[in-house]
C-alpha cells in the first residue's frame, strides 16, 4: 500500500480530487468522459505539471476494450454504461465510445492506494472484484448498490459499516422502531398510499438538497461542508462518533440491511493487528455513504 496515494475513480468535476490534493496526497483520477478530463486538466494545471495529479481518461471495465458509454448532457455525474442511469428524470443524453481498463491494471501500474474512492454509477463492483485480500486500501469509499458488493467486501475483510449521508456527510442512524419506519410498515400493504408517501419523501429530499447547494460552506457538528454529490471527507475525518455509526454485517438481517443499502457509498478503514486477521467496517446508507473499517495484517 502506498500511504500518500489516493485513487479517485469517477472523478466527475474534480471536487473530490481537489480536496485530496489540498491534503497533500498524490492522486490518480480516473474519468471516462473526455470532456471532464479536459476541464480537470485546465483546473489542475499545477498539480498535473508537478505530477501530484495523474489524469487517466478511461472507464473501469472487466477487460481492455472499447465500449459504449452514456453521457448525461446536463448532469454528468450520472454518466454510466447503463443508459437508464444516464437518462434519469428524462434528461438528454448521448453515447460515446470510451477506452475500458481493468482496475487491476491500475493497481499494477500505481500500487494499492491508501484510500480508494469509487463512484462510477452502478459499476463500482469492477473495482471491488479486483481488490487483493493481501493488500487492501486503508480506506475504501464506494456507492452502494447490490448487497452482493457488501458481502464481497466482508469476504475480503471489511465487515463493520458506518452510515453516512451523502447529502451532508454526517452519520445516519436508522431507527427501525421510529415514527418514519413505523409509517412505512403501516403503508406497505396499501401500494397506492405507499407510493404517495414515498413521492412526498422524495420531494422533501429534493428540497433539502436544494438548500444544501445554497449553503456549501456551512459546517455541521464540526465537519467541513462539501458540495452535494461529492464523497466529502474520508477516514478519521468523517463523522465517526455519531450514535449507530458502526454496524456488523454478519449480525444484520438481510432485509434490514437492504432497507439501508439503497443509493449509498462505502468507505473502508484498514487497521493493522498483531496477527493476520481480518475485520472490517463499511457503511451502507439511504442516499448516503459508508465508511468501512478493515483490520488486516500485522502490527
Amino acid at each position: 500500500m502506498v500511504r500518500d496515494l489516493i485513487f479517485d475513480v469517477g472523478m466527475n468535476n474534480g471536487d473530490d480530487a481537489a480536496h485530496y490534493l489540498s491534503k497533500g496526497y498524490r492522486v490518480v483520477a480516473v474519468e471516462a468522459d473526455p470532456t471532464l478530463v479536459d476541464r480537470a486538466r485546465e483546473r489542475f494545471q499545477e498539480p498535473v505539471r508537478t505530477g501530484q495529479l495523474e489524469l487517466v481518461n478511461a472507464a473501469i471495465g472487466p477487460k481492455d476494450e472499447m465500449a459504449q458509454f452514456w453521457v448525461c448532457d446536463t448532469k454528468r455525474e450520472w454518466n454510466s454504461f447503463d443508459r437508464n442511469i444516464a437518462s434519469r428524470d428524462g434528461l438528454p443524453h448521448s453515447s460515446i465510445l470510451v477506452q475500458c481498463r481493468p482496475f487491476r491494471d491500475l493497481l499494477r501500474q500505481y500500487g494499492t492506494p491508501f484510500y480508494l474512492k469509487v463512484d462510477i454509477e452502478g459499476h463500482d463492483h469492477y473495482c471491488v472484484d479486483d481488490l487483493d485480500r493481501g493488500d487492501l486500501p486503508q480506506y475504501l469509499s464506494l456507492e452502494m448498490g447490490p448487497l452482493e458488493t457488501v458481502f464481497k467486501l466482508r469476504d475480503l475483510g471489511y465487515e463493520r459499516f458506518k452510515l453516512i449521508t451523502q447529502n451532508n456527510h454526517t452519520c445516519l442512524a436508522i431507527d427501525v422502531f421510529g415514527t418514519r419506519e413505523r409509517v412505512k410498515r403501516q403503508l406497505r400493504p396499501y401500494p397506492a398510499l405507499f407510493r404517495v408517501g414515498r413521492r412526498l419523501s422524495q420531494m422533501g429530499q429534493t428540497l433539502r438538497r436544494s438548500l444544501e447547494r445554497s449553503r456549501p460552506n456551512r459546517t455541521i457538528a464540526g465537519l467541513q461542508r462539501f458540495p452535494p454529490g461529492s464523497s466529502g471527507p474520508f477516514g478519521e475525518d468523517t463523522d465517526a462518533n455519531a450514535p449507530g455509526s458502526r454496524v456488523h454485517v454478519g449480525g444484520l438481517p438481510t432485509r434490514a440491511l437492504s432497507l439501508w443499502a439503497t443509493e449509498s457509498e462505502c468507505v473502508a478503514r484498514r487497521a493493522r493487528r498483531a496477527s493476520p486477521s481480518v475485520s472490517a467496517t463499511s457503511v451502507p446508507t439511504l442516499q448516503g455513504f459508508s465508511e468501512v473499517e478493515n483490520a488486516a495484517g500485522t502490527e
